[in-house]
């Protein structure tokens, strides 16, 4: 392996003033092959902002060699940044890594402001492990989980509750075998669309009207 070609193409990145994608994809080929994956942590430490999309770029398409690092990944889910948090859903849904330490990130995700961002945690919560799921639903029904700024916000309050009834619903029908399955086959019309994040924000949708309607 040319171990010189893929040091010189970090550096490249890591000082380059656009992504590279030809570059990013020629890295991860040396990836795949045994190039250490760690490499990938000069990236995303990068005050470079191409060089730290590069880096999530290579997590996101390649969660499975990434697991070596998992725990810089974990500062992406406290992030303010959607796509930091969305590559940080992705990875750990891909690799079904099932941590104890993830309950408290995904506890607040659940009450992300991007619908995009709930709709992923809320897949996680529906696929992770037993022990995951009632950690997690145990701190999303804290006080303090359903604050915003200090402050008791009722909605954060409505969108808890929401998303772990859709959370345990998911679960129900993920008992029947694979939870894709189930719902791309109730949603087979849709064929364009993501299907398991569209149904999400159909019953998300449904569950709001049922509050309007219910108050």
């Amino acid at each position: 392996m040319d171990y010189a070609r893929a040091e010189k193409i970090i550096d490249r990145l890591l000082n380059h003033n656009e992504v590279d994608i030809d570059s990013v994809d020629e890295l991860i080929s040396f990836f795949v092959k045994g190039y250490p994956i760690y490499a990938v942590e000069k990236l995303i430490n990068s005050s470079n902002k191409y060089a730290y999309s590069s880096g999530l770029y290579i997590i996101e398409e390649n969660p499975q060699l990434a697991i070596p690092i998992k725990d810089k990944i974990l500062k992406l889910g406290i992030s303010g940044n959607t796509y930091d948090k969305f590559v940080f859903i992705e990875f750990f849904l891909n690799t079904k890594l099932h941590e104890k330490r993830l309950v408290g990130i995904f506890a607040k995700l659940l009450n992300d402001f991007d619908l995009r961002i709930r709709a992923k945690a809320i897949v996680w919560l529906a696929t992770t492990s037993e022990e995951c799921f009632f950690l997690t639903k145990q701190i999303s029904e804290r006080k303090k989980t359903q604050e915003n700024d200090g402050k008791f916000d009722e909605h954060c309050y409505i969108r808890t509750k929401r998303a772990i009834r859709i959370a345990e619903e998911l679960r129900k029908i993920s008992s029947r075998g694979n939870i894709k399955f189930h719902i791309n086959k109730m949603l087979h019309s849709y064929a364009n669309e993501d299907n398991l994040t569209f149904y999400i924000l159909m019953k998300e949708e449904q569950m709001i009207a049922d509050y309007i309607d219910g108050a």
